[in-house]
């Protein structure tokens, strides 16, 4: 019985991980759900700092580098950085068709 259970969750989690057929292209399909064991205290990016809004924020916003599974920055919205010298400045460069809002002194 306890390998029936086993075997069904791990279906369902595939088939929740693959997505309807229509969604593949791209395109919205169909309304996403998720099940938390609290709601979220915050849904601003700045004040959370717990596990659930962290994990609700995650599916809301994008980021410009993402960290792979050694903790390796990767490129998000930002597809590539450089770091010049004298006064640190990080200089992100969008990718193709993202769109990175200015906020603050250039």
């Amino acid at each position: 019985m306890r390998l029936a259970v086993r075997l069904l969750a791990a279906l369902g989690t595939l088939a929740l991980a693959a997505g309807p057929a229509g969604a593949q292209g791209g395109e919205p399909v169909g309304t996403f759900r998720g099940v938390f064991t609290s709601d979220p205290p915050t849904l601003d990016p700045a004040q959370a700092t717990d596990t659930t809004s962290s994990a609700v924020l995650r599916q809301i916003f994008d980021t410009l580098v993402e960290l792979d599974e050694h903790l390796e920055p990767r490129p998000g919205l930002a597809e590539r950085w450089t770091i010049s010298s004298g006064p640190a400045r990080l200089h992100l460069h969008a990718a193709a068709g993202g769109e990175v809002p200015r906020t603050g002194a250039s």
